[in-house]
């Protein structure tokens, strides 16, 4: 009878560890996931998305600014605008070129 219940108790035991371990499996592949979308390349084209976005402001900016007469302004957006495109595209890209004045 108590060997019966030694064996219950370790089956049990041993369920429990499994369920732990599947636990930790399924937290480990969560972690190893949510590294991924973190990963260098992905912030990085997060990063060159943000600033040619902020690139595109600072040439609209810059337009607004030469509508209102305020003409340094003016340049020191499109400046701005050239200097985040040549960062992202490289000084001779159709893009940055756009931007310079």
């Amino acid at each position: 009878m108590l060997q019966k219940r030694e064996e219950g108790l370790e089956k049990v035991v041993e369920e429990e560890d499994e369920e732990e371990d599947n636990k930790r499996d399924e937290l480990d592949s969560q972690l190893v996931s949510s590294k991924k979308k973190f990963s260098i390349e992905a912030l990085q084209k997060e990063m060159k998305e943000l600033n040619w976005n902020l690139a595109v402001a600072f040439n609209n900016c810059a337009i607004e600014f030469e509508y209102l007469g305020k003409f340094k302004k003016a340049l020191e957006a499109f400046n701005n605008a050239y200097y985040l495109s040549s960062q992202i595209y490289g000084v001779n890209d159709e893009k940055s070129l756009n931007f310079k004045i």
